[in-house]
């Protein structure tokens, strides 16, 4: 018989667990527990009682944002309207269930939800799929064998469907999965044209069999993937001392792991190098460095609309802003999430492309956005100036701020400061509940949530005033030494 008062003791424990705790161990055997309920019990109201408690255990885990679920709680209308993209949101595995029921009226959507939840990339998703395949019908149309194929989460259901009827599985996507290396040796070995070699080149744990594939014939190997792989750099160095040419420079130059390759080649023939590809390399910043430090009098070969993504080449960009700002693509300075102090330094300049800048996730560029709200600056005639708020809402690092906007729609639609001053009222303007259903940062683990340093106004405010010296330093005077206390043998 199982005993009941065991359950509810381990099902507190676990309520109650620490944090010195592994998380991966309490994910591990919350997704064993249903599994381990359909074999062991046959009582389906003791099943159901332990299931509310292990589902009661996931809502303590992850629940709704305390600031948003005071505007709009989770029962809102507007969170069962956008269920379909909640599915992908890698938190919203405790409110699954009560997802489904809501939307078990609507066939079509729940199709739909199932077959979005086969993209999540959150492990603990997976039993609800594994009860469709093992349980209910596993030819059901909620199970998409596209998404499933290419979920490394969704391996042991992969496995058995191999095993079962191959056919149904999607190639190209699996090949591209990290985690079914063991399906597609077996099926090299059986069937190696079965294989879509243009996605498993661009696998990084497809290594030994490309390498198999690379001694027997190289000319099945697609080289403007492999050379994507940042894995695959020993046979891409092999090939470069073999035959160069086959090499796809477009690719290798975007590969962070081939800089000893690119090396080699600039100090040969750097006209080979595709620049607007390396300036984005976050690894190539030795070779950007020397290019750079070249004579003026000779043109250099960098990208500047590539190098001002690119976020470790923030020295290289501050060195060109005081020497010629002319030259920063500023578009593309504002999707450089470590570009915080040259985009204030220009932030009276209107230089800035506020759109851009929605969607970017720099600590620092999220105190900006939130100066520019608390400004109530709004520009009727350029949307570059305005914050765009369709991307803003899927902006991981900006939740406060749209909070503060929903609250905004929500009090006062008509009159918000975003839709007044003859603006039209265009989808930039407002919330995209799409975007936002996605956003991971909607939901909070234990109840802590990332807090935005507020900005500092007076810095920006007064960027462009001259700082007061520093007062000189003065040594410290030597301190003298402490009086002994007169204390008696007794005290």
């Amino acid at each position: 018989m199982f005993r009941q008062r065991n359950i509810s003791n381990k099902s507190t424990s676990s309520n109650r667990s620490t944090s010195s705790e592994s998380i991966k161990t309490k994910y591990f055997k919350e997704m064993a527990l249903p599994f381990l309920l359909n074999k062991m019990l046959k009582d389906t109201d003791a099943k159901d009682l332990i299931l509310q408690r292990y589902y009661d255990t996931l809502r303590y885990q992850y629940e709704l944002t305390t600031d948003l679920q005071k505007i709009i709680p989770f029962d809102n209308q507007q969170f069962t309207d956008n269920a379909v993209y909640l599915a992908l949101n890698p938190r919203i595995y405790p409110f699954i269930p009560e997802l489904i029921e809501r939307i078990r009226h609507n066939p079509e959507k729940l199709k739909v939800f199932y077959h979005n939840l086969a993209k999540n990339k959150n492990p603990k998703v997976m039993p609800y799929l594994k009860t469709i395949y093992y349980d209910i019908d596993p030819e059901s149309d909620k199970l998409n064998w596209i998404n499933l194929s290419g979920n490394k989460n969704a391996i042991r259901i992969l496995k058995r469907e191999y095993a079962k009827d191959p056919n149904n599985l999607v190639w190209d996507a699996l090949c591209k999965n990290p985690n079914a290396i063991k399906i597609l040796e077996k099926e090299y070995e059986k069937n190696p044209n079965n294989l879509v070699w243009s996605a498993l080149c661009k696998n990084p744990k497809a290594i030994p069999i490309l390498t198999r594939e690379y001694a027997r014939d190289p000319n099945n190997l697609v080289w403007s993937a492999l050379c994507k792989n940042p894995e695959a750099i020993p046979i891409l160095t092999r090939e470069y001392a073999r035959d160069p040419n086959n090499l796809v420079w477009d690719a290798l130059c975007k590969n962070p792991e081939a800089i000893p390759i690119l090396e080699k080649e600039y100090e040969k023939n750097p006209n080979n190098l595709v620049w607007d590809a390396l300036c984005e390399n976050p690894k190539a910043i030795p070779i950007l460095e020397k290019e750079y430090a070249k004579d003026p009098k000779d043109p250099n070969n960098l990208v500047w609309s590539a190098l001002c993504k690119n976020p470790e080449a923030i020295p290289i960009l501050e060195k060109e802003y005081k020497k010629k700002p002319n030259k920063l693509d500023w578009d593309a300075l504002c999707e450089n999430t470590k570009a915080y102090n040259i985009l204030l330094e220009v932030y009276q300049i209107r230089k800035l492309n506020w759109s851009i800048l929605s969607g970017n996730v720099g600590v620092g560029v999220i105190r900006l956005l939130n100066y520019k709200i608390n400004t109530g600056e709004v520009d009727s005639m350029f949307k570059r100036r305005n914050i765009n708020w369709d991307i803003l809402s899927g902006n991981t690092k900006a939740i406060k701020l749209i909070i503060y906007k929903i609250n905004d729609e929500r009090i006062n639609p008509q009159g918000s400061i975003w839709i007044q001053n003859g603006i039209l009222k265009t989808t930039d303007m407002y919330i995209n509940w799409k975007r936002l259903s996605e956003n991971p940062s909607i939901f909070t683990i234990n109840g802590q949530q990332e807090i935005e340093k507020p900005v500092n106004r007076e810095r920006v405010d007064k960027v462009k005033s001259p700082r007061r010296p520093r007062r000189p330093h003065r040594p410290h005077s030597p301190r003298r030494p402490r009086r002994p206390h007169n204390r008696s043998p007794e005290n």
